[in-house]
């Protein structure tokens, strides 16, 4: 017997055992009782509502999945009798769970999935399947489930049964049979048609087919229970099946465009690049940890439903442009995506829990797929041999044609691509100066990049980012000489180095009107390197310098808008617009990372009093040490604005009430100890009131600290000034 029929006679004695499999399982589907909310615990860790039997607080429930008058809970106990049975190492089996878990055995924990924190609540940590070990003596007992869920559904799911231990892999194994070996087909077929798709000529045809097939196997393989036995990673095979899934209706989508429409923009084309990036953006912010993937399941079969609904009327319309070969694989792919549209029925608990058998869908794609690439295939061959000769014919004729407009063109093709190179290259360092940073930033770009634009052309650049007087040299290239240049010069009269040509990059500044900020001296090439005429050169150059000063004048405008739109004229400190925008954000980030956030708000004392004894303009340099004085007492984390008039606050993310009261009291004693200098006259000491107000310590939320640190500088005031009140 040859070693492949020994491993194919192996697999199909594990197959046999499997559906062989005598059923020795006792499904738990009744008395099932639950509880909304969250049991306390007692110091050694025990439930209290396991141990309290008081079944008054106890509601019955068919199953254990999505008790009614949820509202916003998302914490739940079941509780449900476990029969005698008399079974050598009894476990319990559960489908699945939505979306933590601990169970407990008469007030014992005996299985925990997912991580509770104090308030009893977790992160998403995928849907496996649950195996619970049972004590061997079992003789009855009550089971307790504890539950968290945010996402849509909350409690077990599919079939919660008990069976023997060893009895549980080949249970899976006989559910999860169908779905390997379709998977392994599916997936086999995407591999074919991706080979064909790299070295084919129907790329885009054969790419499309792949990535369905690929997708779709790969679901099905995630969607398995017998996954959970390859891998034991849950989490990855729920990242796997939200991919692969989200990329189906890309694949469909593609299709209809490639066999329905040749423009460019259009309704599969909108909704095939919507769903791609919703593919990608989707998991990759979920596993950065903006929000849980089961989340974004709901999201996306909404969105998927409405496309579906879109494309139905889009074929309905173009149906008379369908092929029968097409129409073949297009009904195939249909009755695929109805499968998957009763798996999402089932799923948010529109039709009663089974399995769907969406495996026999992808072997109907992927089927259909076989036999019409063979019979094209088939086809293609017979057409091919027909016309190779008359193509031998044609060629020889079109190539005598050829070489004669060859060399008219030629000059003129080497004249195009010389100015589409430049074209490109310039719409590229332009797309970098504008995702600059800032002015400066803009400039540094355009400097490394100057040799770039300018080649063939050798010499070098210097640029003023700033309002100084004198250009500094920024880069030299070419065969010019560093050592021959100066570093910095006035203007371009200071140059003196041999330069042909010099431009003048010249911006439009709201301050000083037309102001040159860069000079480009450069010389030509030696002879031979460059086929092209000075003219050409000088003009694309001129074009490159005109356009980047375009770019870098509306670059020069963003600077100065928004630095008047965030900054305090006076004292250099960001405004209160500026603080009102970042309150939202770092409110956010608190709730989100349940990290502290702490305001200041601080207020001069008896200042009226300082103005109408020295005047407003001493009262201006009074404001102006406050923020020199709050700069240097907090941190660069820490954001200073002013409020108003002489009024301060501080923002402090990731700061409790215990650190910003003592940055608060060495700033009492800075300003206690420095008298306000105007025009070389000492003018006193100016103090400062301070209210101090932090989440959570003080506040239940964020946005009740603005409200309660003017609270607090209030009784700062009222108790005598110059100190400290925390809310």
């Amino acid at each position: 017997m040859s070693k492949h029929m020994h491993w194919l006679l192996s697999l199909l004695l594990v197959c046999g055992s499997a559906f062989a499999l005598a059923d020795s399982t006792t499904p738990l589907d009744e008395d099932w009782q639950y509880r909304w909310g969250d049991s306390p615990f007692s110091p050694d860790g025990v439930p209290l509502w396991a141990e309290n039997e008081d079944a008054s607080e106890w509601q019955a429930i068919g199953f254990p999945s999505n008790p009614p008058n949820r509202e916003s809970h998302t914490n739940v106990w079941f509780r449900v009798p476990v029969p005698s049975l008399h079974l050598h190492e009894p476990v319990l089996y559960i489908f699945s769970v939505d979306l933590i878990v601990q169970v407990f055995l008469d007030g014992q924990q005996i299985y925990q999935y997912g991580n509770f924190d104090a308030q009893g609540q977790g992160r998403f940590e995928g849907w496996p399947w649950h195996r619970v070990n049972l004590p061997k003596d079992l003789d009855g007992g009550m089971l307790h489930f504890r539950i968290f869920s945010d996402y849509t559904d909350i409690g077990l799911w599919g079939e919660v049964k008990v069976m023997e231990r060893s009895d549980l892999e080949l249970f899976i194994l006989k559910n999860s049979v169908e779905r390997l070996v379709v998977s392994g087909f599916t997936l086999t077929i995407g591999l074919l048609a991706l080979v064909f798709a790299l070295f084919q000529a129907n790329r885009r045809h054969f790419g499309t087919l792949a990535l369905f097939s690929l997708a779709s196997g790969a679901m099905i393989l995630a969607e398995s229970q017998a996954s959970q036995l390859i891998w034991d990673q849950p989490l990855f095979w729920v990242y796997l099946r939200a991919f692969s899934y989200y990329l189906l209706p890309v694949a469909v989508a593609l299709l209809l465009e490639l066999w329905l429409t040749r423009k460019p923009f259009n309704v599969a084309g909108w909704i095939w690049r919507i769903h791609l990036a919703y593919a990608f953006a989707a998991p990759a912010l979920a596993y950065a940890g903006a929000f849980s993937l089961a989340s974004t399941f709901p999201v996306f079969d909404a969105l998927f439903l409405v496309s579906m609904l879109v494309m139905v009327v889009f074929v309905v319309c173009k149906v008379q442009r369908i092929s029968w070969e097409q129409g073949v694989m297009l009904t195939a792919c249909v009755m695929y995506l109805a499968l998957l549209l009763t798996d999402m029925a089932v799923a948010h608990g529109y039709l009663s829990w089974t399995r769907v058998p969406l495996a026999w869908g992808s072997l109907a794609f992927s089927t259909a797929v076989v036999v019409l690439s063979l019979w094209s295939y088939s086809r293609t061959q017979r057409i091919m041999k027909r016309m190779n000769a008359s193509l031998e014919r044609k060629v020889a004729v079109r190539t005598r044609r050829l070489e004669q407009l060859a060399e008219l063109e030629r000059g003129r093709a080497e004249i195009v691509s010389f100015n589409n190179e430049k074209a490109l290259l310039l719409n590229d360092v332009i797309s970098e100066m504008q995702g600059s940073d800032d002015f400066r930033a803009a400039i540094a770009v355009l400097g490394a990049r100057m040799p770039e634009l300018c080649s063939p052309m050798h010499g070098s650049a210097y640029f003023r980012p700033d309002e100084s007087r004198r250009f500094s040299r920024v880069c030299v290239w070419g065969d010019t000489d560093p050592d021959r240049l100066p570093v910095s010069i006035a203007d371009e009269e200071e140059f003196d180095a041999g330069s042909q040509w010099c431009f003048r990059l010249t911006i439009q500044n709201t301050k000083y009107g037309n102001l040159k900020v860069g000079l480009l001296f450069l010389h030509g090439p030696p002879a031979g390197e460059t086929g092209f005429g000075g003219a050409q050169l000088f003009q694309s150059i001129e074009r490159a310098v005109d356009k980047t000063a375009v770019t870098l004048t509306s670059l020069s405008l963003r600077d100065e808008l928004e630095k008047f739109s965030y900054e305090d004229s006076l004292t250099g400190l960001k405004n209160r617009r500026f603080f009102d925008e970042l309150l939202v954000h770092e409110t956010a980030v608190a709730l989100r990372s349940r990290s502290p956030l702490t305001i200041i708000m601080g207020d001069l004392d008896n200042f009226k009093r300082f103005n109408d004894a020295h005047g407003h303009e001493a009262g201006d340099a009074a404001l102006q040490a406050a923020a020199d004085a709050l700069r240097a007492h907090f941190r660069d984390t820490d954001i200073i604005c002013r409020f108003g008039g002489e009024e301060f606050v501080i923002l402090m993310p990731g700061t409790d009430s215990g650190h910003a009261w003592q940055c608060a009291q060495r700033l009492l004693e800075t300003l206690r100890k420095h008298e306000v200098m105007y025009q070389g006259q000492k003018l006193g000491v100016t103090t400062i009131s301070l209210g101090i107000a932090s989440w959570p310590e003080q506040a239940g939320h964020p946005k009740e600290l603005l409200g309660l640190a003017d609270k607090a500088l209030y009784n700062a005031k009222q108790s005598g000034r110059d100190r400290v009140a925390i809310a």
